[in-house]
């Protein structure tokens, strides 16, 4: 059971016991049925989440039968999983083949920026971050999400790292890995991905794909382990006895947990103040360069205010979250003496109160809806101006305040707030605008933005050459507007075939062409115009739906209609109903050939790539039903 802030770990990872169960029992009674059972819970798993859990899951699946068969049989039987990587990968190919298209525009001539990649994370850095695996036994050890992490405030920056199995599910993960290793060789494979979940991210080179969202794989593994031992120590009162020891050190680790929060609440009560303002001293700067934090000095003095009163025993969410510990050892205790509690009755009270502390924190981790005490992403004058500043035209935020730090606006804001960017922000990024223009917004950059579309600017700093620009907002976020952005769409009558990539943007930041114009590169095979816009040349646009956009054309002679939206497989274009071949021009755009007259252009999102992935993940799901339904209609010898 696990709670990450990515919801599509979870999400994926909710059908990872059921592969590794049926696995299990195929390897029990040898019925390839369960095989096929494992095929099909991975690949929900895999259509759950993304490309990076499905890379997990197909590790965790490998993981546990490998370690499995070697354990009992010596030997290494590989046709069983492969049989299930089989069918998972089948019945996910309607994600995986769009992934692995946008994976290979990547390559030819995207980026890829994750934060992963950006961040400095070396073993120094990842042994520090350790420690903070004590807050999967209590996860309200990490801070309050409302206020600042305990990783964020020591300036630790493990992604996406906050998660937890339960105070008892992961007692007994630790007290089984160490007890049962050599007596119970189905434990061992849990171990296995337990260990690996923590070592691959901190302790290899792998980090930099992996980092923390890996410790989902150590969440299974421990899971599965506490499953085996709690089995254990109801049947073997040895291993009762054994783990009694354990149960006293959780007392004790409790005890010291309590006394801490006891002082941090009496210091809390007395130097409130001094507390506060050095706080307010150390975490200031680290919230001044978060969202919209300029002008919003009441949100950054709440958040503070929060990270430091949330370490006040008194709080409900550490009276609750202790008290559903304490009841937990309790109940333990209890049921180590069959004399007291019944089996039965301990496993129906540790259930409960496992399920509390996983709500509690699932809870505790949400968003914040108390929008007057916790704001956090806060209506401003700015975001309004640039939703209104982005009806005809794109805005461009030059995010990053300096290297290392969290950029001026948050990722992907744009969705939050209605405004339309220019470049969004993802991981990984197909050849694009995002890959064309600089980090600062100089004078070739702002030309070459306006080809593009755009027509407003914002930056945490002022531009020193605004000839081509109005200043709309004079800090503390400023914000500009670039005078006579080229419309979305319009129609070129020139064009030219340029040697490269390069030459193409060196043309359109220089102006070395004619404007407006489409500029391909030899591999795009268009013709050649020469001819100039004519006064009565228009563009209208008639329908908008997000995969599907109409325009009304009107030409004096034959041009080339250009969309500055990003070129990208799959849109497929229609003039007068009949198809049209798409080409990139101008690095990024799209464009399609038209003759003089009116016209309507239609352009609709179809990629090929989904279509053939639909096709095989049905032509699977078909395969394993037929294959089901021929073995039950086989009759019994």
């Amino acid at each position: 059971i696990t709670h990450l802030l990515a919801h599509f770990i979870p999400a994926a990872f909710s059908f990872a016991p059921y592969v590794l169960l049926f696995l299990h029992r195929y390897h029990s009674v040898s019925r390839r049925a369960y095989l096929a059972l494992a095929g099909l819970a991975l690949g929900l798993g895999i259509l759950a989440g993304n490309i990076q859990t499905a890379g997990f899951l197909i590790y965790a699946a490998s993981c546990y039968w490998l370690v499995l068969s070697w354990t009992e049989r010596r030997r290494l039987n590989l046709r069983p999983v492969a049989f299930v990587l089989l069918i998972g990968i089948g019945l996910g190919m309607v994600y995986l083949l769009p992934a692995i298209e946008m994976l290979r525009e990547v390559a030819n001539g995207g980026v890829s920026f994750s934060t992963s990649f950006q961040r400095g994370y070396g073993l120094l850095s990842r042994l520090e971050s350790l420690p903070l695996l004590f807050t999967f036994l209590l996860p309200q050890l990490a801070g309050s999400i409302r206020g600042a992490t305990l990783p964020a405030s020591i300036g630790i920056y493990p992604i996406d790292f906050q998660g937890a199995i339960g105070f008892l599910p992961l007692i007994l993960a630790v007290w089984g890995s160490v007890r049962l290793w050599r007596s119970k060789p189905e434990i061992r494979p849990f171990v296995v991905l337990a260990v690996t979940g923590i070592l691959l991210p901190i302790a290899t080179p792998l980090y930099h794909l992996l980092y923390h969202r890996f410790l989902a794989v150590f969440v299974l593994g421990a899971c599965g382990v506490g499953a085996i031992a709690l089995e254990e120590i109801l049947q073997n009162a040895q291993s009762r006895i054994s783990l009694t020891r354990w149960i006293r050190v959780a007392w004790i680790v409790l005890v010291s947990i309590v006394m801490l929060l006891s002082l941090s609440t009496l210091l809390l009560h007395f130097e409130h103040d001094r507390i506060l303002a050095i706080a307010i001293e150390y975490l200031s700067p680290r919230f001044e360069q978060a969202a919209f934090a300029s002008g919003n000095e009441m949100w950054i003095t709440a958040r503070i205010r929060e990270a430091v009163e949330y370490w006040s025993i008194l709080r409900p969410e550490w009276i609750t979250a202790l008290a559903s510990c304490f009841l937990t050892l309790g109940l333990m205790s209890l049921g180590m003496k069959r004399s007291v509690i019944s089996h039965g009755q301990m496993l129906a009270g540790l259930w409960v109160l496992t399920t509390f502390q996983l709500i509690l924190f699932a809870r505790s981790w949400l968003p914040a809806t108390d929008t007057q005490r916790f704001p956090l992403y806060p209506s401003t004058s700015e975001a309004r101006l640039l939703q209104s500043l982005s009806a005809d035209s794109r805005v461009c935020f030059f995010r990053q305040v300096a290297a290392g730090k969290q950029s001026m606006f948050i990722d992907n804001e744009n969705i939050m707030y209605g405004i339309r960017e220019a470049t969004g922000y993802e991981s990984l990024s197909p050849r694009c605008l995002f890959n064309a223009i600089g980090v600062t917004p100089d004078m070739p950059t702002q030309r070459l933005l306006a080809r593009f579309n755009v027509g407003t600017i914002c930056t945490a700093t002022p531009i020193a050459d605004t000839a081509q620009l109005s200043t709309i907002v004079r800090g503390p976020i400023w914000i500009y507007r670039i005078k006579a952005p080229t419309p979305r769409a319009f129609l070129a009558g020139f064009s030219a075939t340029l040697p490269n990539d390069r030459a193409v943007l060196d043309s359109l930041r220089k102006s070395l062409a004619p404007w407006p114009a489409a500029l391909f590169t030899p591999d795009q095979d268009a013709s050649q115009l020469t001819g100039a816009s004519d006064p009565s040349d228009s563009v209208s646009l008639l329908e908008d739906s997000g995969n599907r956009i109409v325009f009304h054309t009107h030409s004096a002679h034959s041009a080339y209609f250009v969309l500055t939206d990003t070129y990208y497989p799959g849109w497929i274009c229609h003039v007068d109903g009949i198809e049209a071949k798409t080409q990139r021009c101008n690095y990024a755009m799209r464009a399609v050939s038209i003759q003089p007259g009116d016209h309507r252009v239609e352009y609709a999102f179809k990629p090929m790539s989904f279509r053939v992935g639909g096709w095989i993940t049905i032509l699977t799901l078909l395969s394993v039903a037929l294959v089901a339904v021929i073995r039950i209609r086989r009759p019994r010898r």
